[in-house]
């Protein structure tokens, strides 16, 4: 079947071409043939030939052309609308994962009056961001992804990255400053950045400990600060190769911010 789809498509692309090429040659050869003749009819025909062929050969050109910018438009009309769709969908999305968070981020500012409950509220929202950002980035393969938060701790010496959240397992790793990973990770914090490791086995990132057994094989990692000292990190990992992105990169940062201004009012009630 595949092979007669490509032929009909062959013929479908050259015969144009072949009788475009023949007309051409029909209008030149035509009336030479005809003047050949002393009989003024083979002449006259040779001569109508001609202008046949001539018309084909103008024709034909004429038509492709009109036929490619038809489907050209069709194609161009088509983007459009799956860039409106897109678009139409992004919307609906933000607006349906996002707005929860920043009507709990207002619960959590309004109960900041009370410790009990501003613990709380702000554990809910952290919870429910993680959730968020699953669902967000995942879409249909969500349940492939797991969201975590890292809360930046100062205790002793070295600042450490402790686990307070996960929509999972809640993972093991602590990121302690004296540690070759942790020094990686408190650094990206400092700078305000983030990090897509496409693969772990492939391209681990400095320190990374391979001989942990691991239930993914991709993940991201971005700085939840709001002002200007980080809060912690939020990660998400995926299964495998490919469930995540660099694009998913800004949303992720986005709901992180959220979960940082949440933060920062359990550090300080008082901030607004």
């Amino acid at each position: 079947m595949g092979n007669f789809v490509a032929s009909a498509h062959w013929l479908e692309r050259w015969w144009r071409i072949g009788v475009s090429v023949a007309g051409g040659i029909v209008a030149l050869v035509g009336p030479y043939v005809g003047q050949l003749s002393n009989d003024v009819k083979m002449q006259g025909a040779g001569l109508a030939v001609g202008i046949v062929g001539l018309l084909f050969a103008a024709i034909l050109p004429i038509v492709d052309k009109q036929q490619s910018n038809r489907a050209l438009a069709a194609v161009e009309d088509r983007i459009f609308e799956v860039r409106l769709e897109s678009r139409e969908e992004l919307l609906f999305l933000v607006e349906r994962s996002l707005t929860p968070l920043m009507k709990q981020l207002g619960r959590v500012i309004l109960a900041r009056r009370s410790s009990r409950a501003l613990e709380g509220e702000a554990a809910q929202l952290r919870q429910q961001a993680l959730s968020t950002a699953k669902e967000v980035i995942g879409g249909e393969y969500a349940s492939r992804l797991r969201a975590n938060y890292f809360k930046l701790i100062f205790t002793g010496d070295h600042p450490t990255l402790v686990p307070a959240g996960s929509t999972g397992t809640l993972p093991k790793t602590q990121f302690a400053g004296n540690s070759e990973a942790g020094g990686e990770v408190l650094d990206m914090l400092a700078q305000d950045s983030s990090r897509f490791c496409p693969n772990i086995d492939r391209e681990p990132p400095p320190g990374w400990d391979a001989s942990r057994p691991r239930d993914y094989e991709t993940f991201i990692s971005v700085t939840a600060q709001a002002g200007e000292e980080p809060d912690g990190m939020m990660t998400v990992d995926g299964q495998y190769e490919g469930d995540l992105t660099e694009a998913d990169l800004q949303i992720l940062r986005l709901i992180a911010t959220i979960v940082a201004i949440s933060e920062s009012q359990r550090t300080d009630p008082k901030s607004v």
